[in-house]
């Protein structure tokens, strides 16, 4: 749904609500609404980088069978990492008109978020955030975050924080394969005793890791919806305030513990067929390998 669409039903249901009755969301009436608060749907550009069907090919018909050979589908985890930028939305979003996504003031309001499943779906770890405060202001009182936190100074993910993630599920003493991409950050880690790692191949991430063919895509989309409607709820109290401000993305205000919360709720959103079809996408599917394995040994 575009801007307008998505204005357009909460206009209407604005105006029921009011009792407005003759009241009708026109298309010349959403467009001032827009330019009056300076609504704009924006996209957020990416970058892949290409992909060699060869190595990806391989990898199908070489690892991926004796990694589905040894582990059962609860016990085959799949990790990665993604930007959220938790003001401007991490695919298109509601934004001034003139601002720009990336870079600048927008590229201070990123996290990272660390994402991981198993192949049954039934799994879902507690998400990681790594953003730039370790106890920002909006902390100070907060005795219980909603997902595990940390923070370092470009909110990136970093071989120490990997590491320790790590051992924290180690603790758990279960004996799994955790696949992760090859990013510098996902170092090799010795004495992990019951985690196995197992590294994709360099840029085939999007053929290859599960978590990109729809589980990020996933957690973004209702991530982002949720925004947008406490985005529209403002809006709606500024209508009906008495002495009400034109209302901007600037008296919008989001902050980290705002974003921690919504992501925790959302992440219980992304559901279990989604993640099991996300791993059939990239391959990891028994009865296909099964059946791949046989047709090499002819």
């Amino acid at each position: 749904m575009d801007s307008g669409g998505t204005i357009h039903c909460q206009a209407e249901l604005i105006a029921s609500e009011l009792g407005l009755t003759d009241f009708t969301a026109s298309v010349g009436w959403i467009e001032r609404f827009k330019r009056r608060h300076g609504i704009a749907l924006k996209t957020v550009s990416g970058e892949s980088a290409a992909v060699d069907h060869t190595v990806t090919n391989a990898w199908k018909q070489h690892d991926l069978p004796s990694l589905l050979n040894e582990y059962g589908e609860d016990d085959i985890f799949n990790a990665d990492e993604t930007g959220i930028f938790y003001k401007c939305l991490p695919d298109k979003s509601l934004a001034l008109k003139g601002e720009r996504c990336t870079g600048g003031k927008k590229a201070k309001e990123r996290m990272t978020a660390v994402v991981a499943v198993n192949m049954s779906g039934k799994e879902k770890l507690p998400l990681v955030v790594i953003s730039k405060s370790l106890r920002p202001r909006c902390m100070k009182n907060e005795k219980y975050l909603p997902v595990d936190y940390t923070a370092n100074k470009k909110a990136w993910m970093t071989s120490s924080i990997f590491e320790k993630w790590l051992r924290k599920f180690v603790l758990q003493g279960r004996s799994v394969a955790m696949v992760v991409d090859n990013c510098p950050a996902h170092t090799h880690i010795d004495d992990l005793r019951s985690i196995k790692l197992v590294f994709l191949p360099p840029n085939t991430t999007s053929h290859l890791q599960p978590c990109d063919q729809g589980i990020i895509n996933s957690l973004k989309h209702h991530y982002r919806a949720r925004v947008v409607r406490k985005y529209l709820d403002h809006i709606k109290d500024k209508m009906t305030a008495v002495s009400a401000e034109p209302t901007t993305s600037e008296t919008f205000r989001i902050t980290v513990l705002d974003a921690l919360c919504d992501l925790r709720s959302v992440w219980d959103k992304v559901t279990e067929k989604t993640i099991k079809n996300c791993f059939r996408h990239a391959g990891f599917c028994k009865e296909i390998n099964v059946i791949a394995t046989e047709t090499l040994h002819l």
